[in-house]
């Protein structure tokens, strides 16, 4: 059963680390010559957004994460703030995670290691309104200082006024006992609306990443040709947004030796792509313990494409000249000095196959 390894913390990638992963991966920095990325926390993920394994996030841009509860949303960003804490050119950022559903209770120096719990700023408290989120969003792109800012969750959120509209409510009720039937639920998409317009120029020139993860909501009255799920705080999101995903649970992953559950299967959906206008899908098993399990899901992902073949039990694996279960190869690249860098970059190999296989080979419209 996946999961079943003692899944090792990460050590901080040093520069000697980096500098083999520039050399390794030299091919795919030369391909990828556009915009600057942020590394997301999972190989699969970044290739998904940018068909680049060194960065999937636009520095500069936001990003819109949605799923429903228990989908890995907030490990999946965590993830996101641990890997940059740990490499070298993310440096000059600095990183906030605002828990608006004062809802993280994970243990973060086991889940994230300690360099990223001293570099990762917990706001405390949390926000509370929209507009106490958007004062801090602006206050930090005022010092014009580099930052990844995560919001978890935007639902958990409320406007000044609602608030306002609650204390009348309270007044009135005391009042005559009758409640209003007045509603500001439009007035909060329009405070994110106003939000996001007011900031996407200066994310841009900052080079900074907004990070915002939002609850899934069921589509009552949806008729047949209409989605299941739709997700709350208006149009603006999509619009403003450089990539959305939307995460499902596809299985639970329970322990072999007990049936208890020890994380799941989530299968990531990129539904709006504005780097490469692709939409694609990736699953990546999450562990409660672990967290993103990168290697894991890569090896999943090249058995699936046919690249290694399992006989049994036995995994083969020509271009690291291995042969032997999932767990002993997992345990091989951990351990072997460059084993995870070449893991990448045949990744890399296979889904640059699959996306030309996906070309239709047309001549060219315009002069190049």
């Amino acid at each position: 059963m996946p999961g079943e390894r003692k899944l090792k913390r990460r050590s901080k990638k040093n520069s000697e680390t980096e500098e083999i992963e520039r050399t390794i991966l030299s091919e795919d920095a030369q391909k990828n010559s556009g915009p600057s990325f942020v590394h997301s926390g999972s190989t699969l993920l970044n290739l998904v957004c940018s068909d680049s394994i060194k960065g999937g996030f636009v520095k500069g841009s936001m990003i819109n994460v949605i799923g429903d509860s228990h989908t890995g949303k907030t490990i999946l960003a965590l993830t996101c703030l641990a890997e940059v804490s740990n490499r070298k050119r993310y440096d000059d950022y600095l990183l906030f995670y605002d828990d608006a559903e004062n809802a993280c209770n994970f243990n973060i120096k086991k889940l994230l290691g300690n360099i990223a719990f001293e570099r990762i700023t917990f706001l405390s408290p949390p926000s509370f309104t929209i507009e106490q989120w958007a004062d801090r969003v602006r206050e930090l792109l005022k010092e014009g200082k580099k930052f990844i800012y995560v919001l978890d969750s935007l639902d958990a959120l409320t406007s000044e006024s609602e608030v306002e509209l609650l204390e009348k409510q309270i007044k009135e009720r005391a009042r005559s006992g009758v409640t209003l039937s007045e509603s500001y639920g439009t007035e909060k998409a329009k405070a994110i609306s106003q939000m996001l317009r007011t900031i996407s120029n200066d994310l841009k020139q900052t080079e900074s990443l907004l990070y915002v993860i939002s609850q899934v909501r069921e589509n009552i009255g949806a008729r047949q040709f209409m989605p299941r799920y739709r997700r709350s705080g208006g149009k603006a999101l999509d619009h403003y947004s450089q990539h959305v995903f939307w995460l499902a649970t596809k299985e639970v992953i329970k322990s072999s030796k007990r049936n208890i559950p020890i994380g799941q299967l989530t299968q990531i959906k990129c539904t709006k792509n504005k780097v490469t206008g692709k939409i694609r899908s990736i699953e990546v098993p999450i562990y409660y313990s672990y967290g993103v399990d990168d290697i894991g899901s890569m090896i999943n992902f090249l058995m699936s494409e046919g690249r290694w073949k399992r006989n049994g039990g036995i995994i083969h694996c020509p271009e690291l000249n291995f042969n032997g279960t999932k767990n002993q190869l997992i345990q091989f690249i951990e351990d072997s000095k460059h084993g995870e860098s070449k893991l990448k970059k045949i990744v890399w190999e296979q889904w640059n196959k699959i996306e030309s296989e996906l070309e239709l080979g047309r001549k060219s419209k315009y002069d190049n």
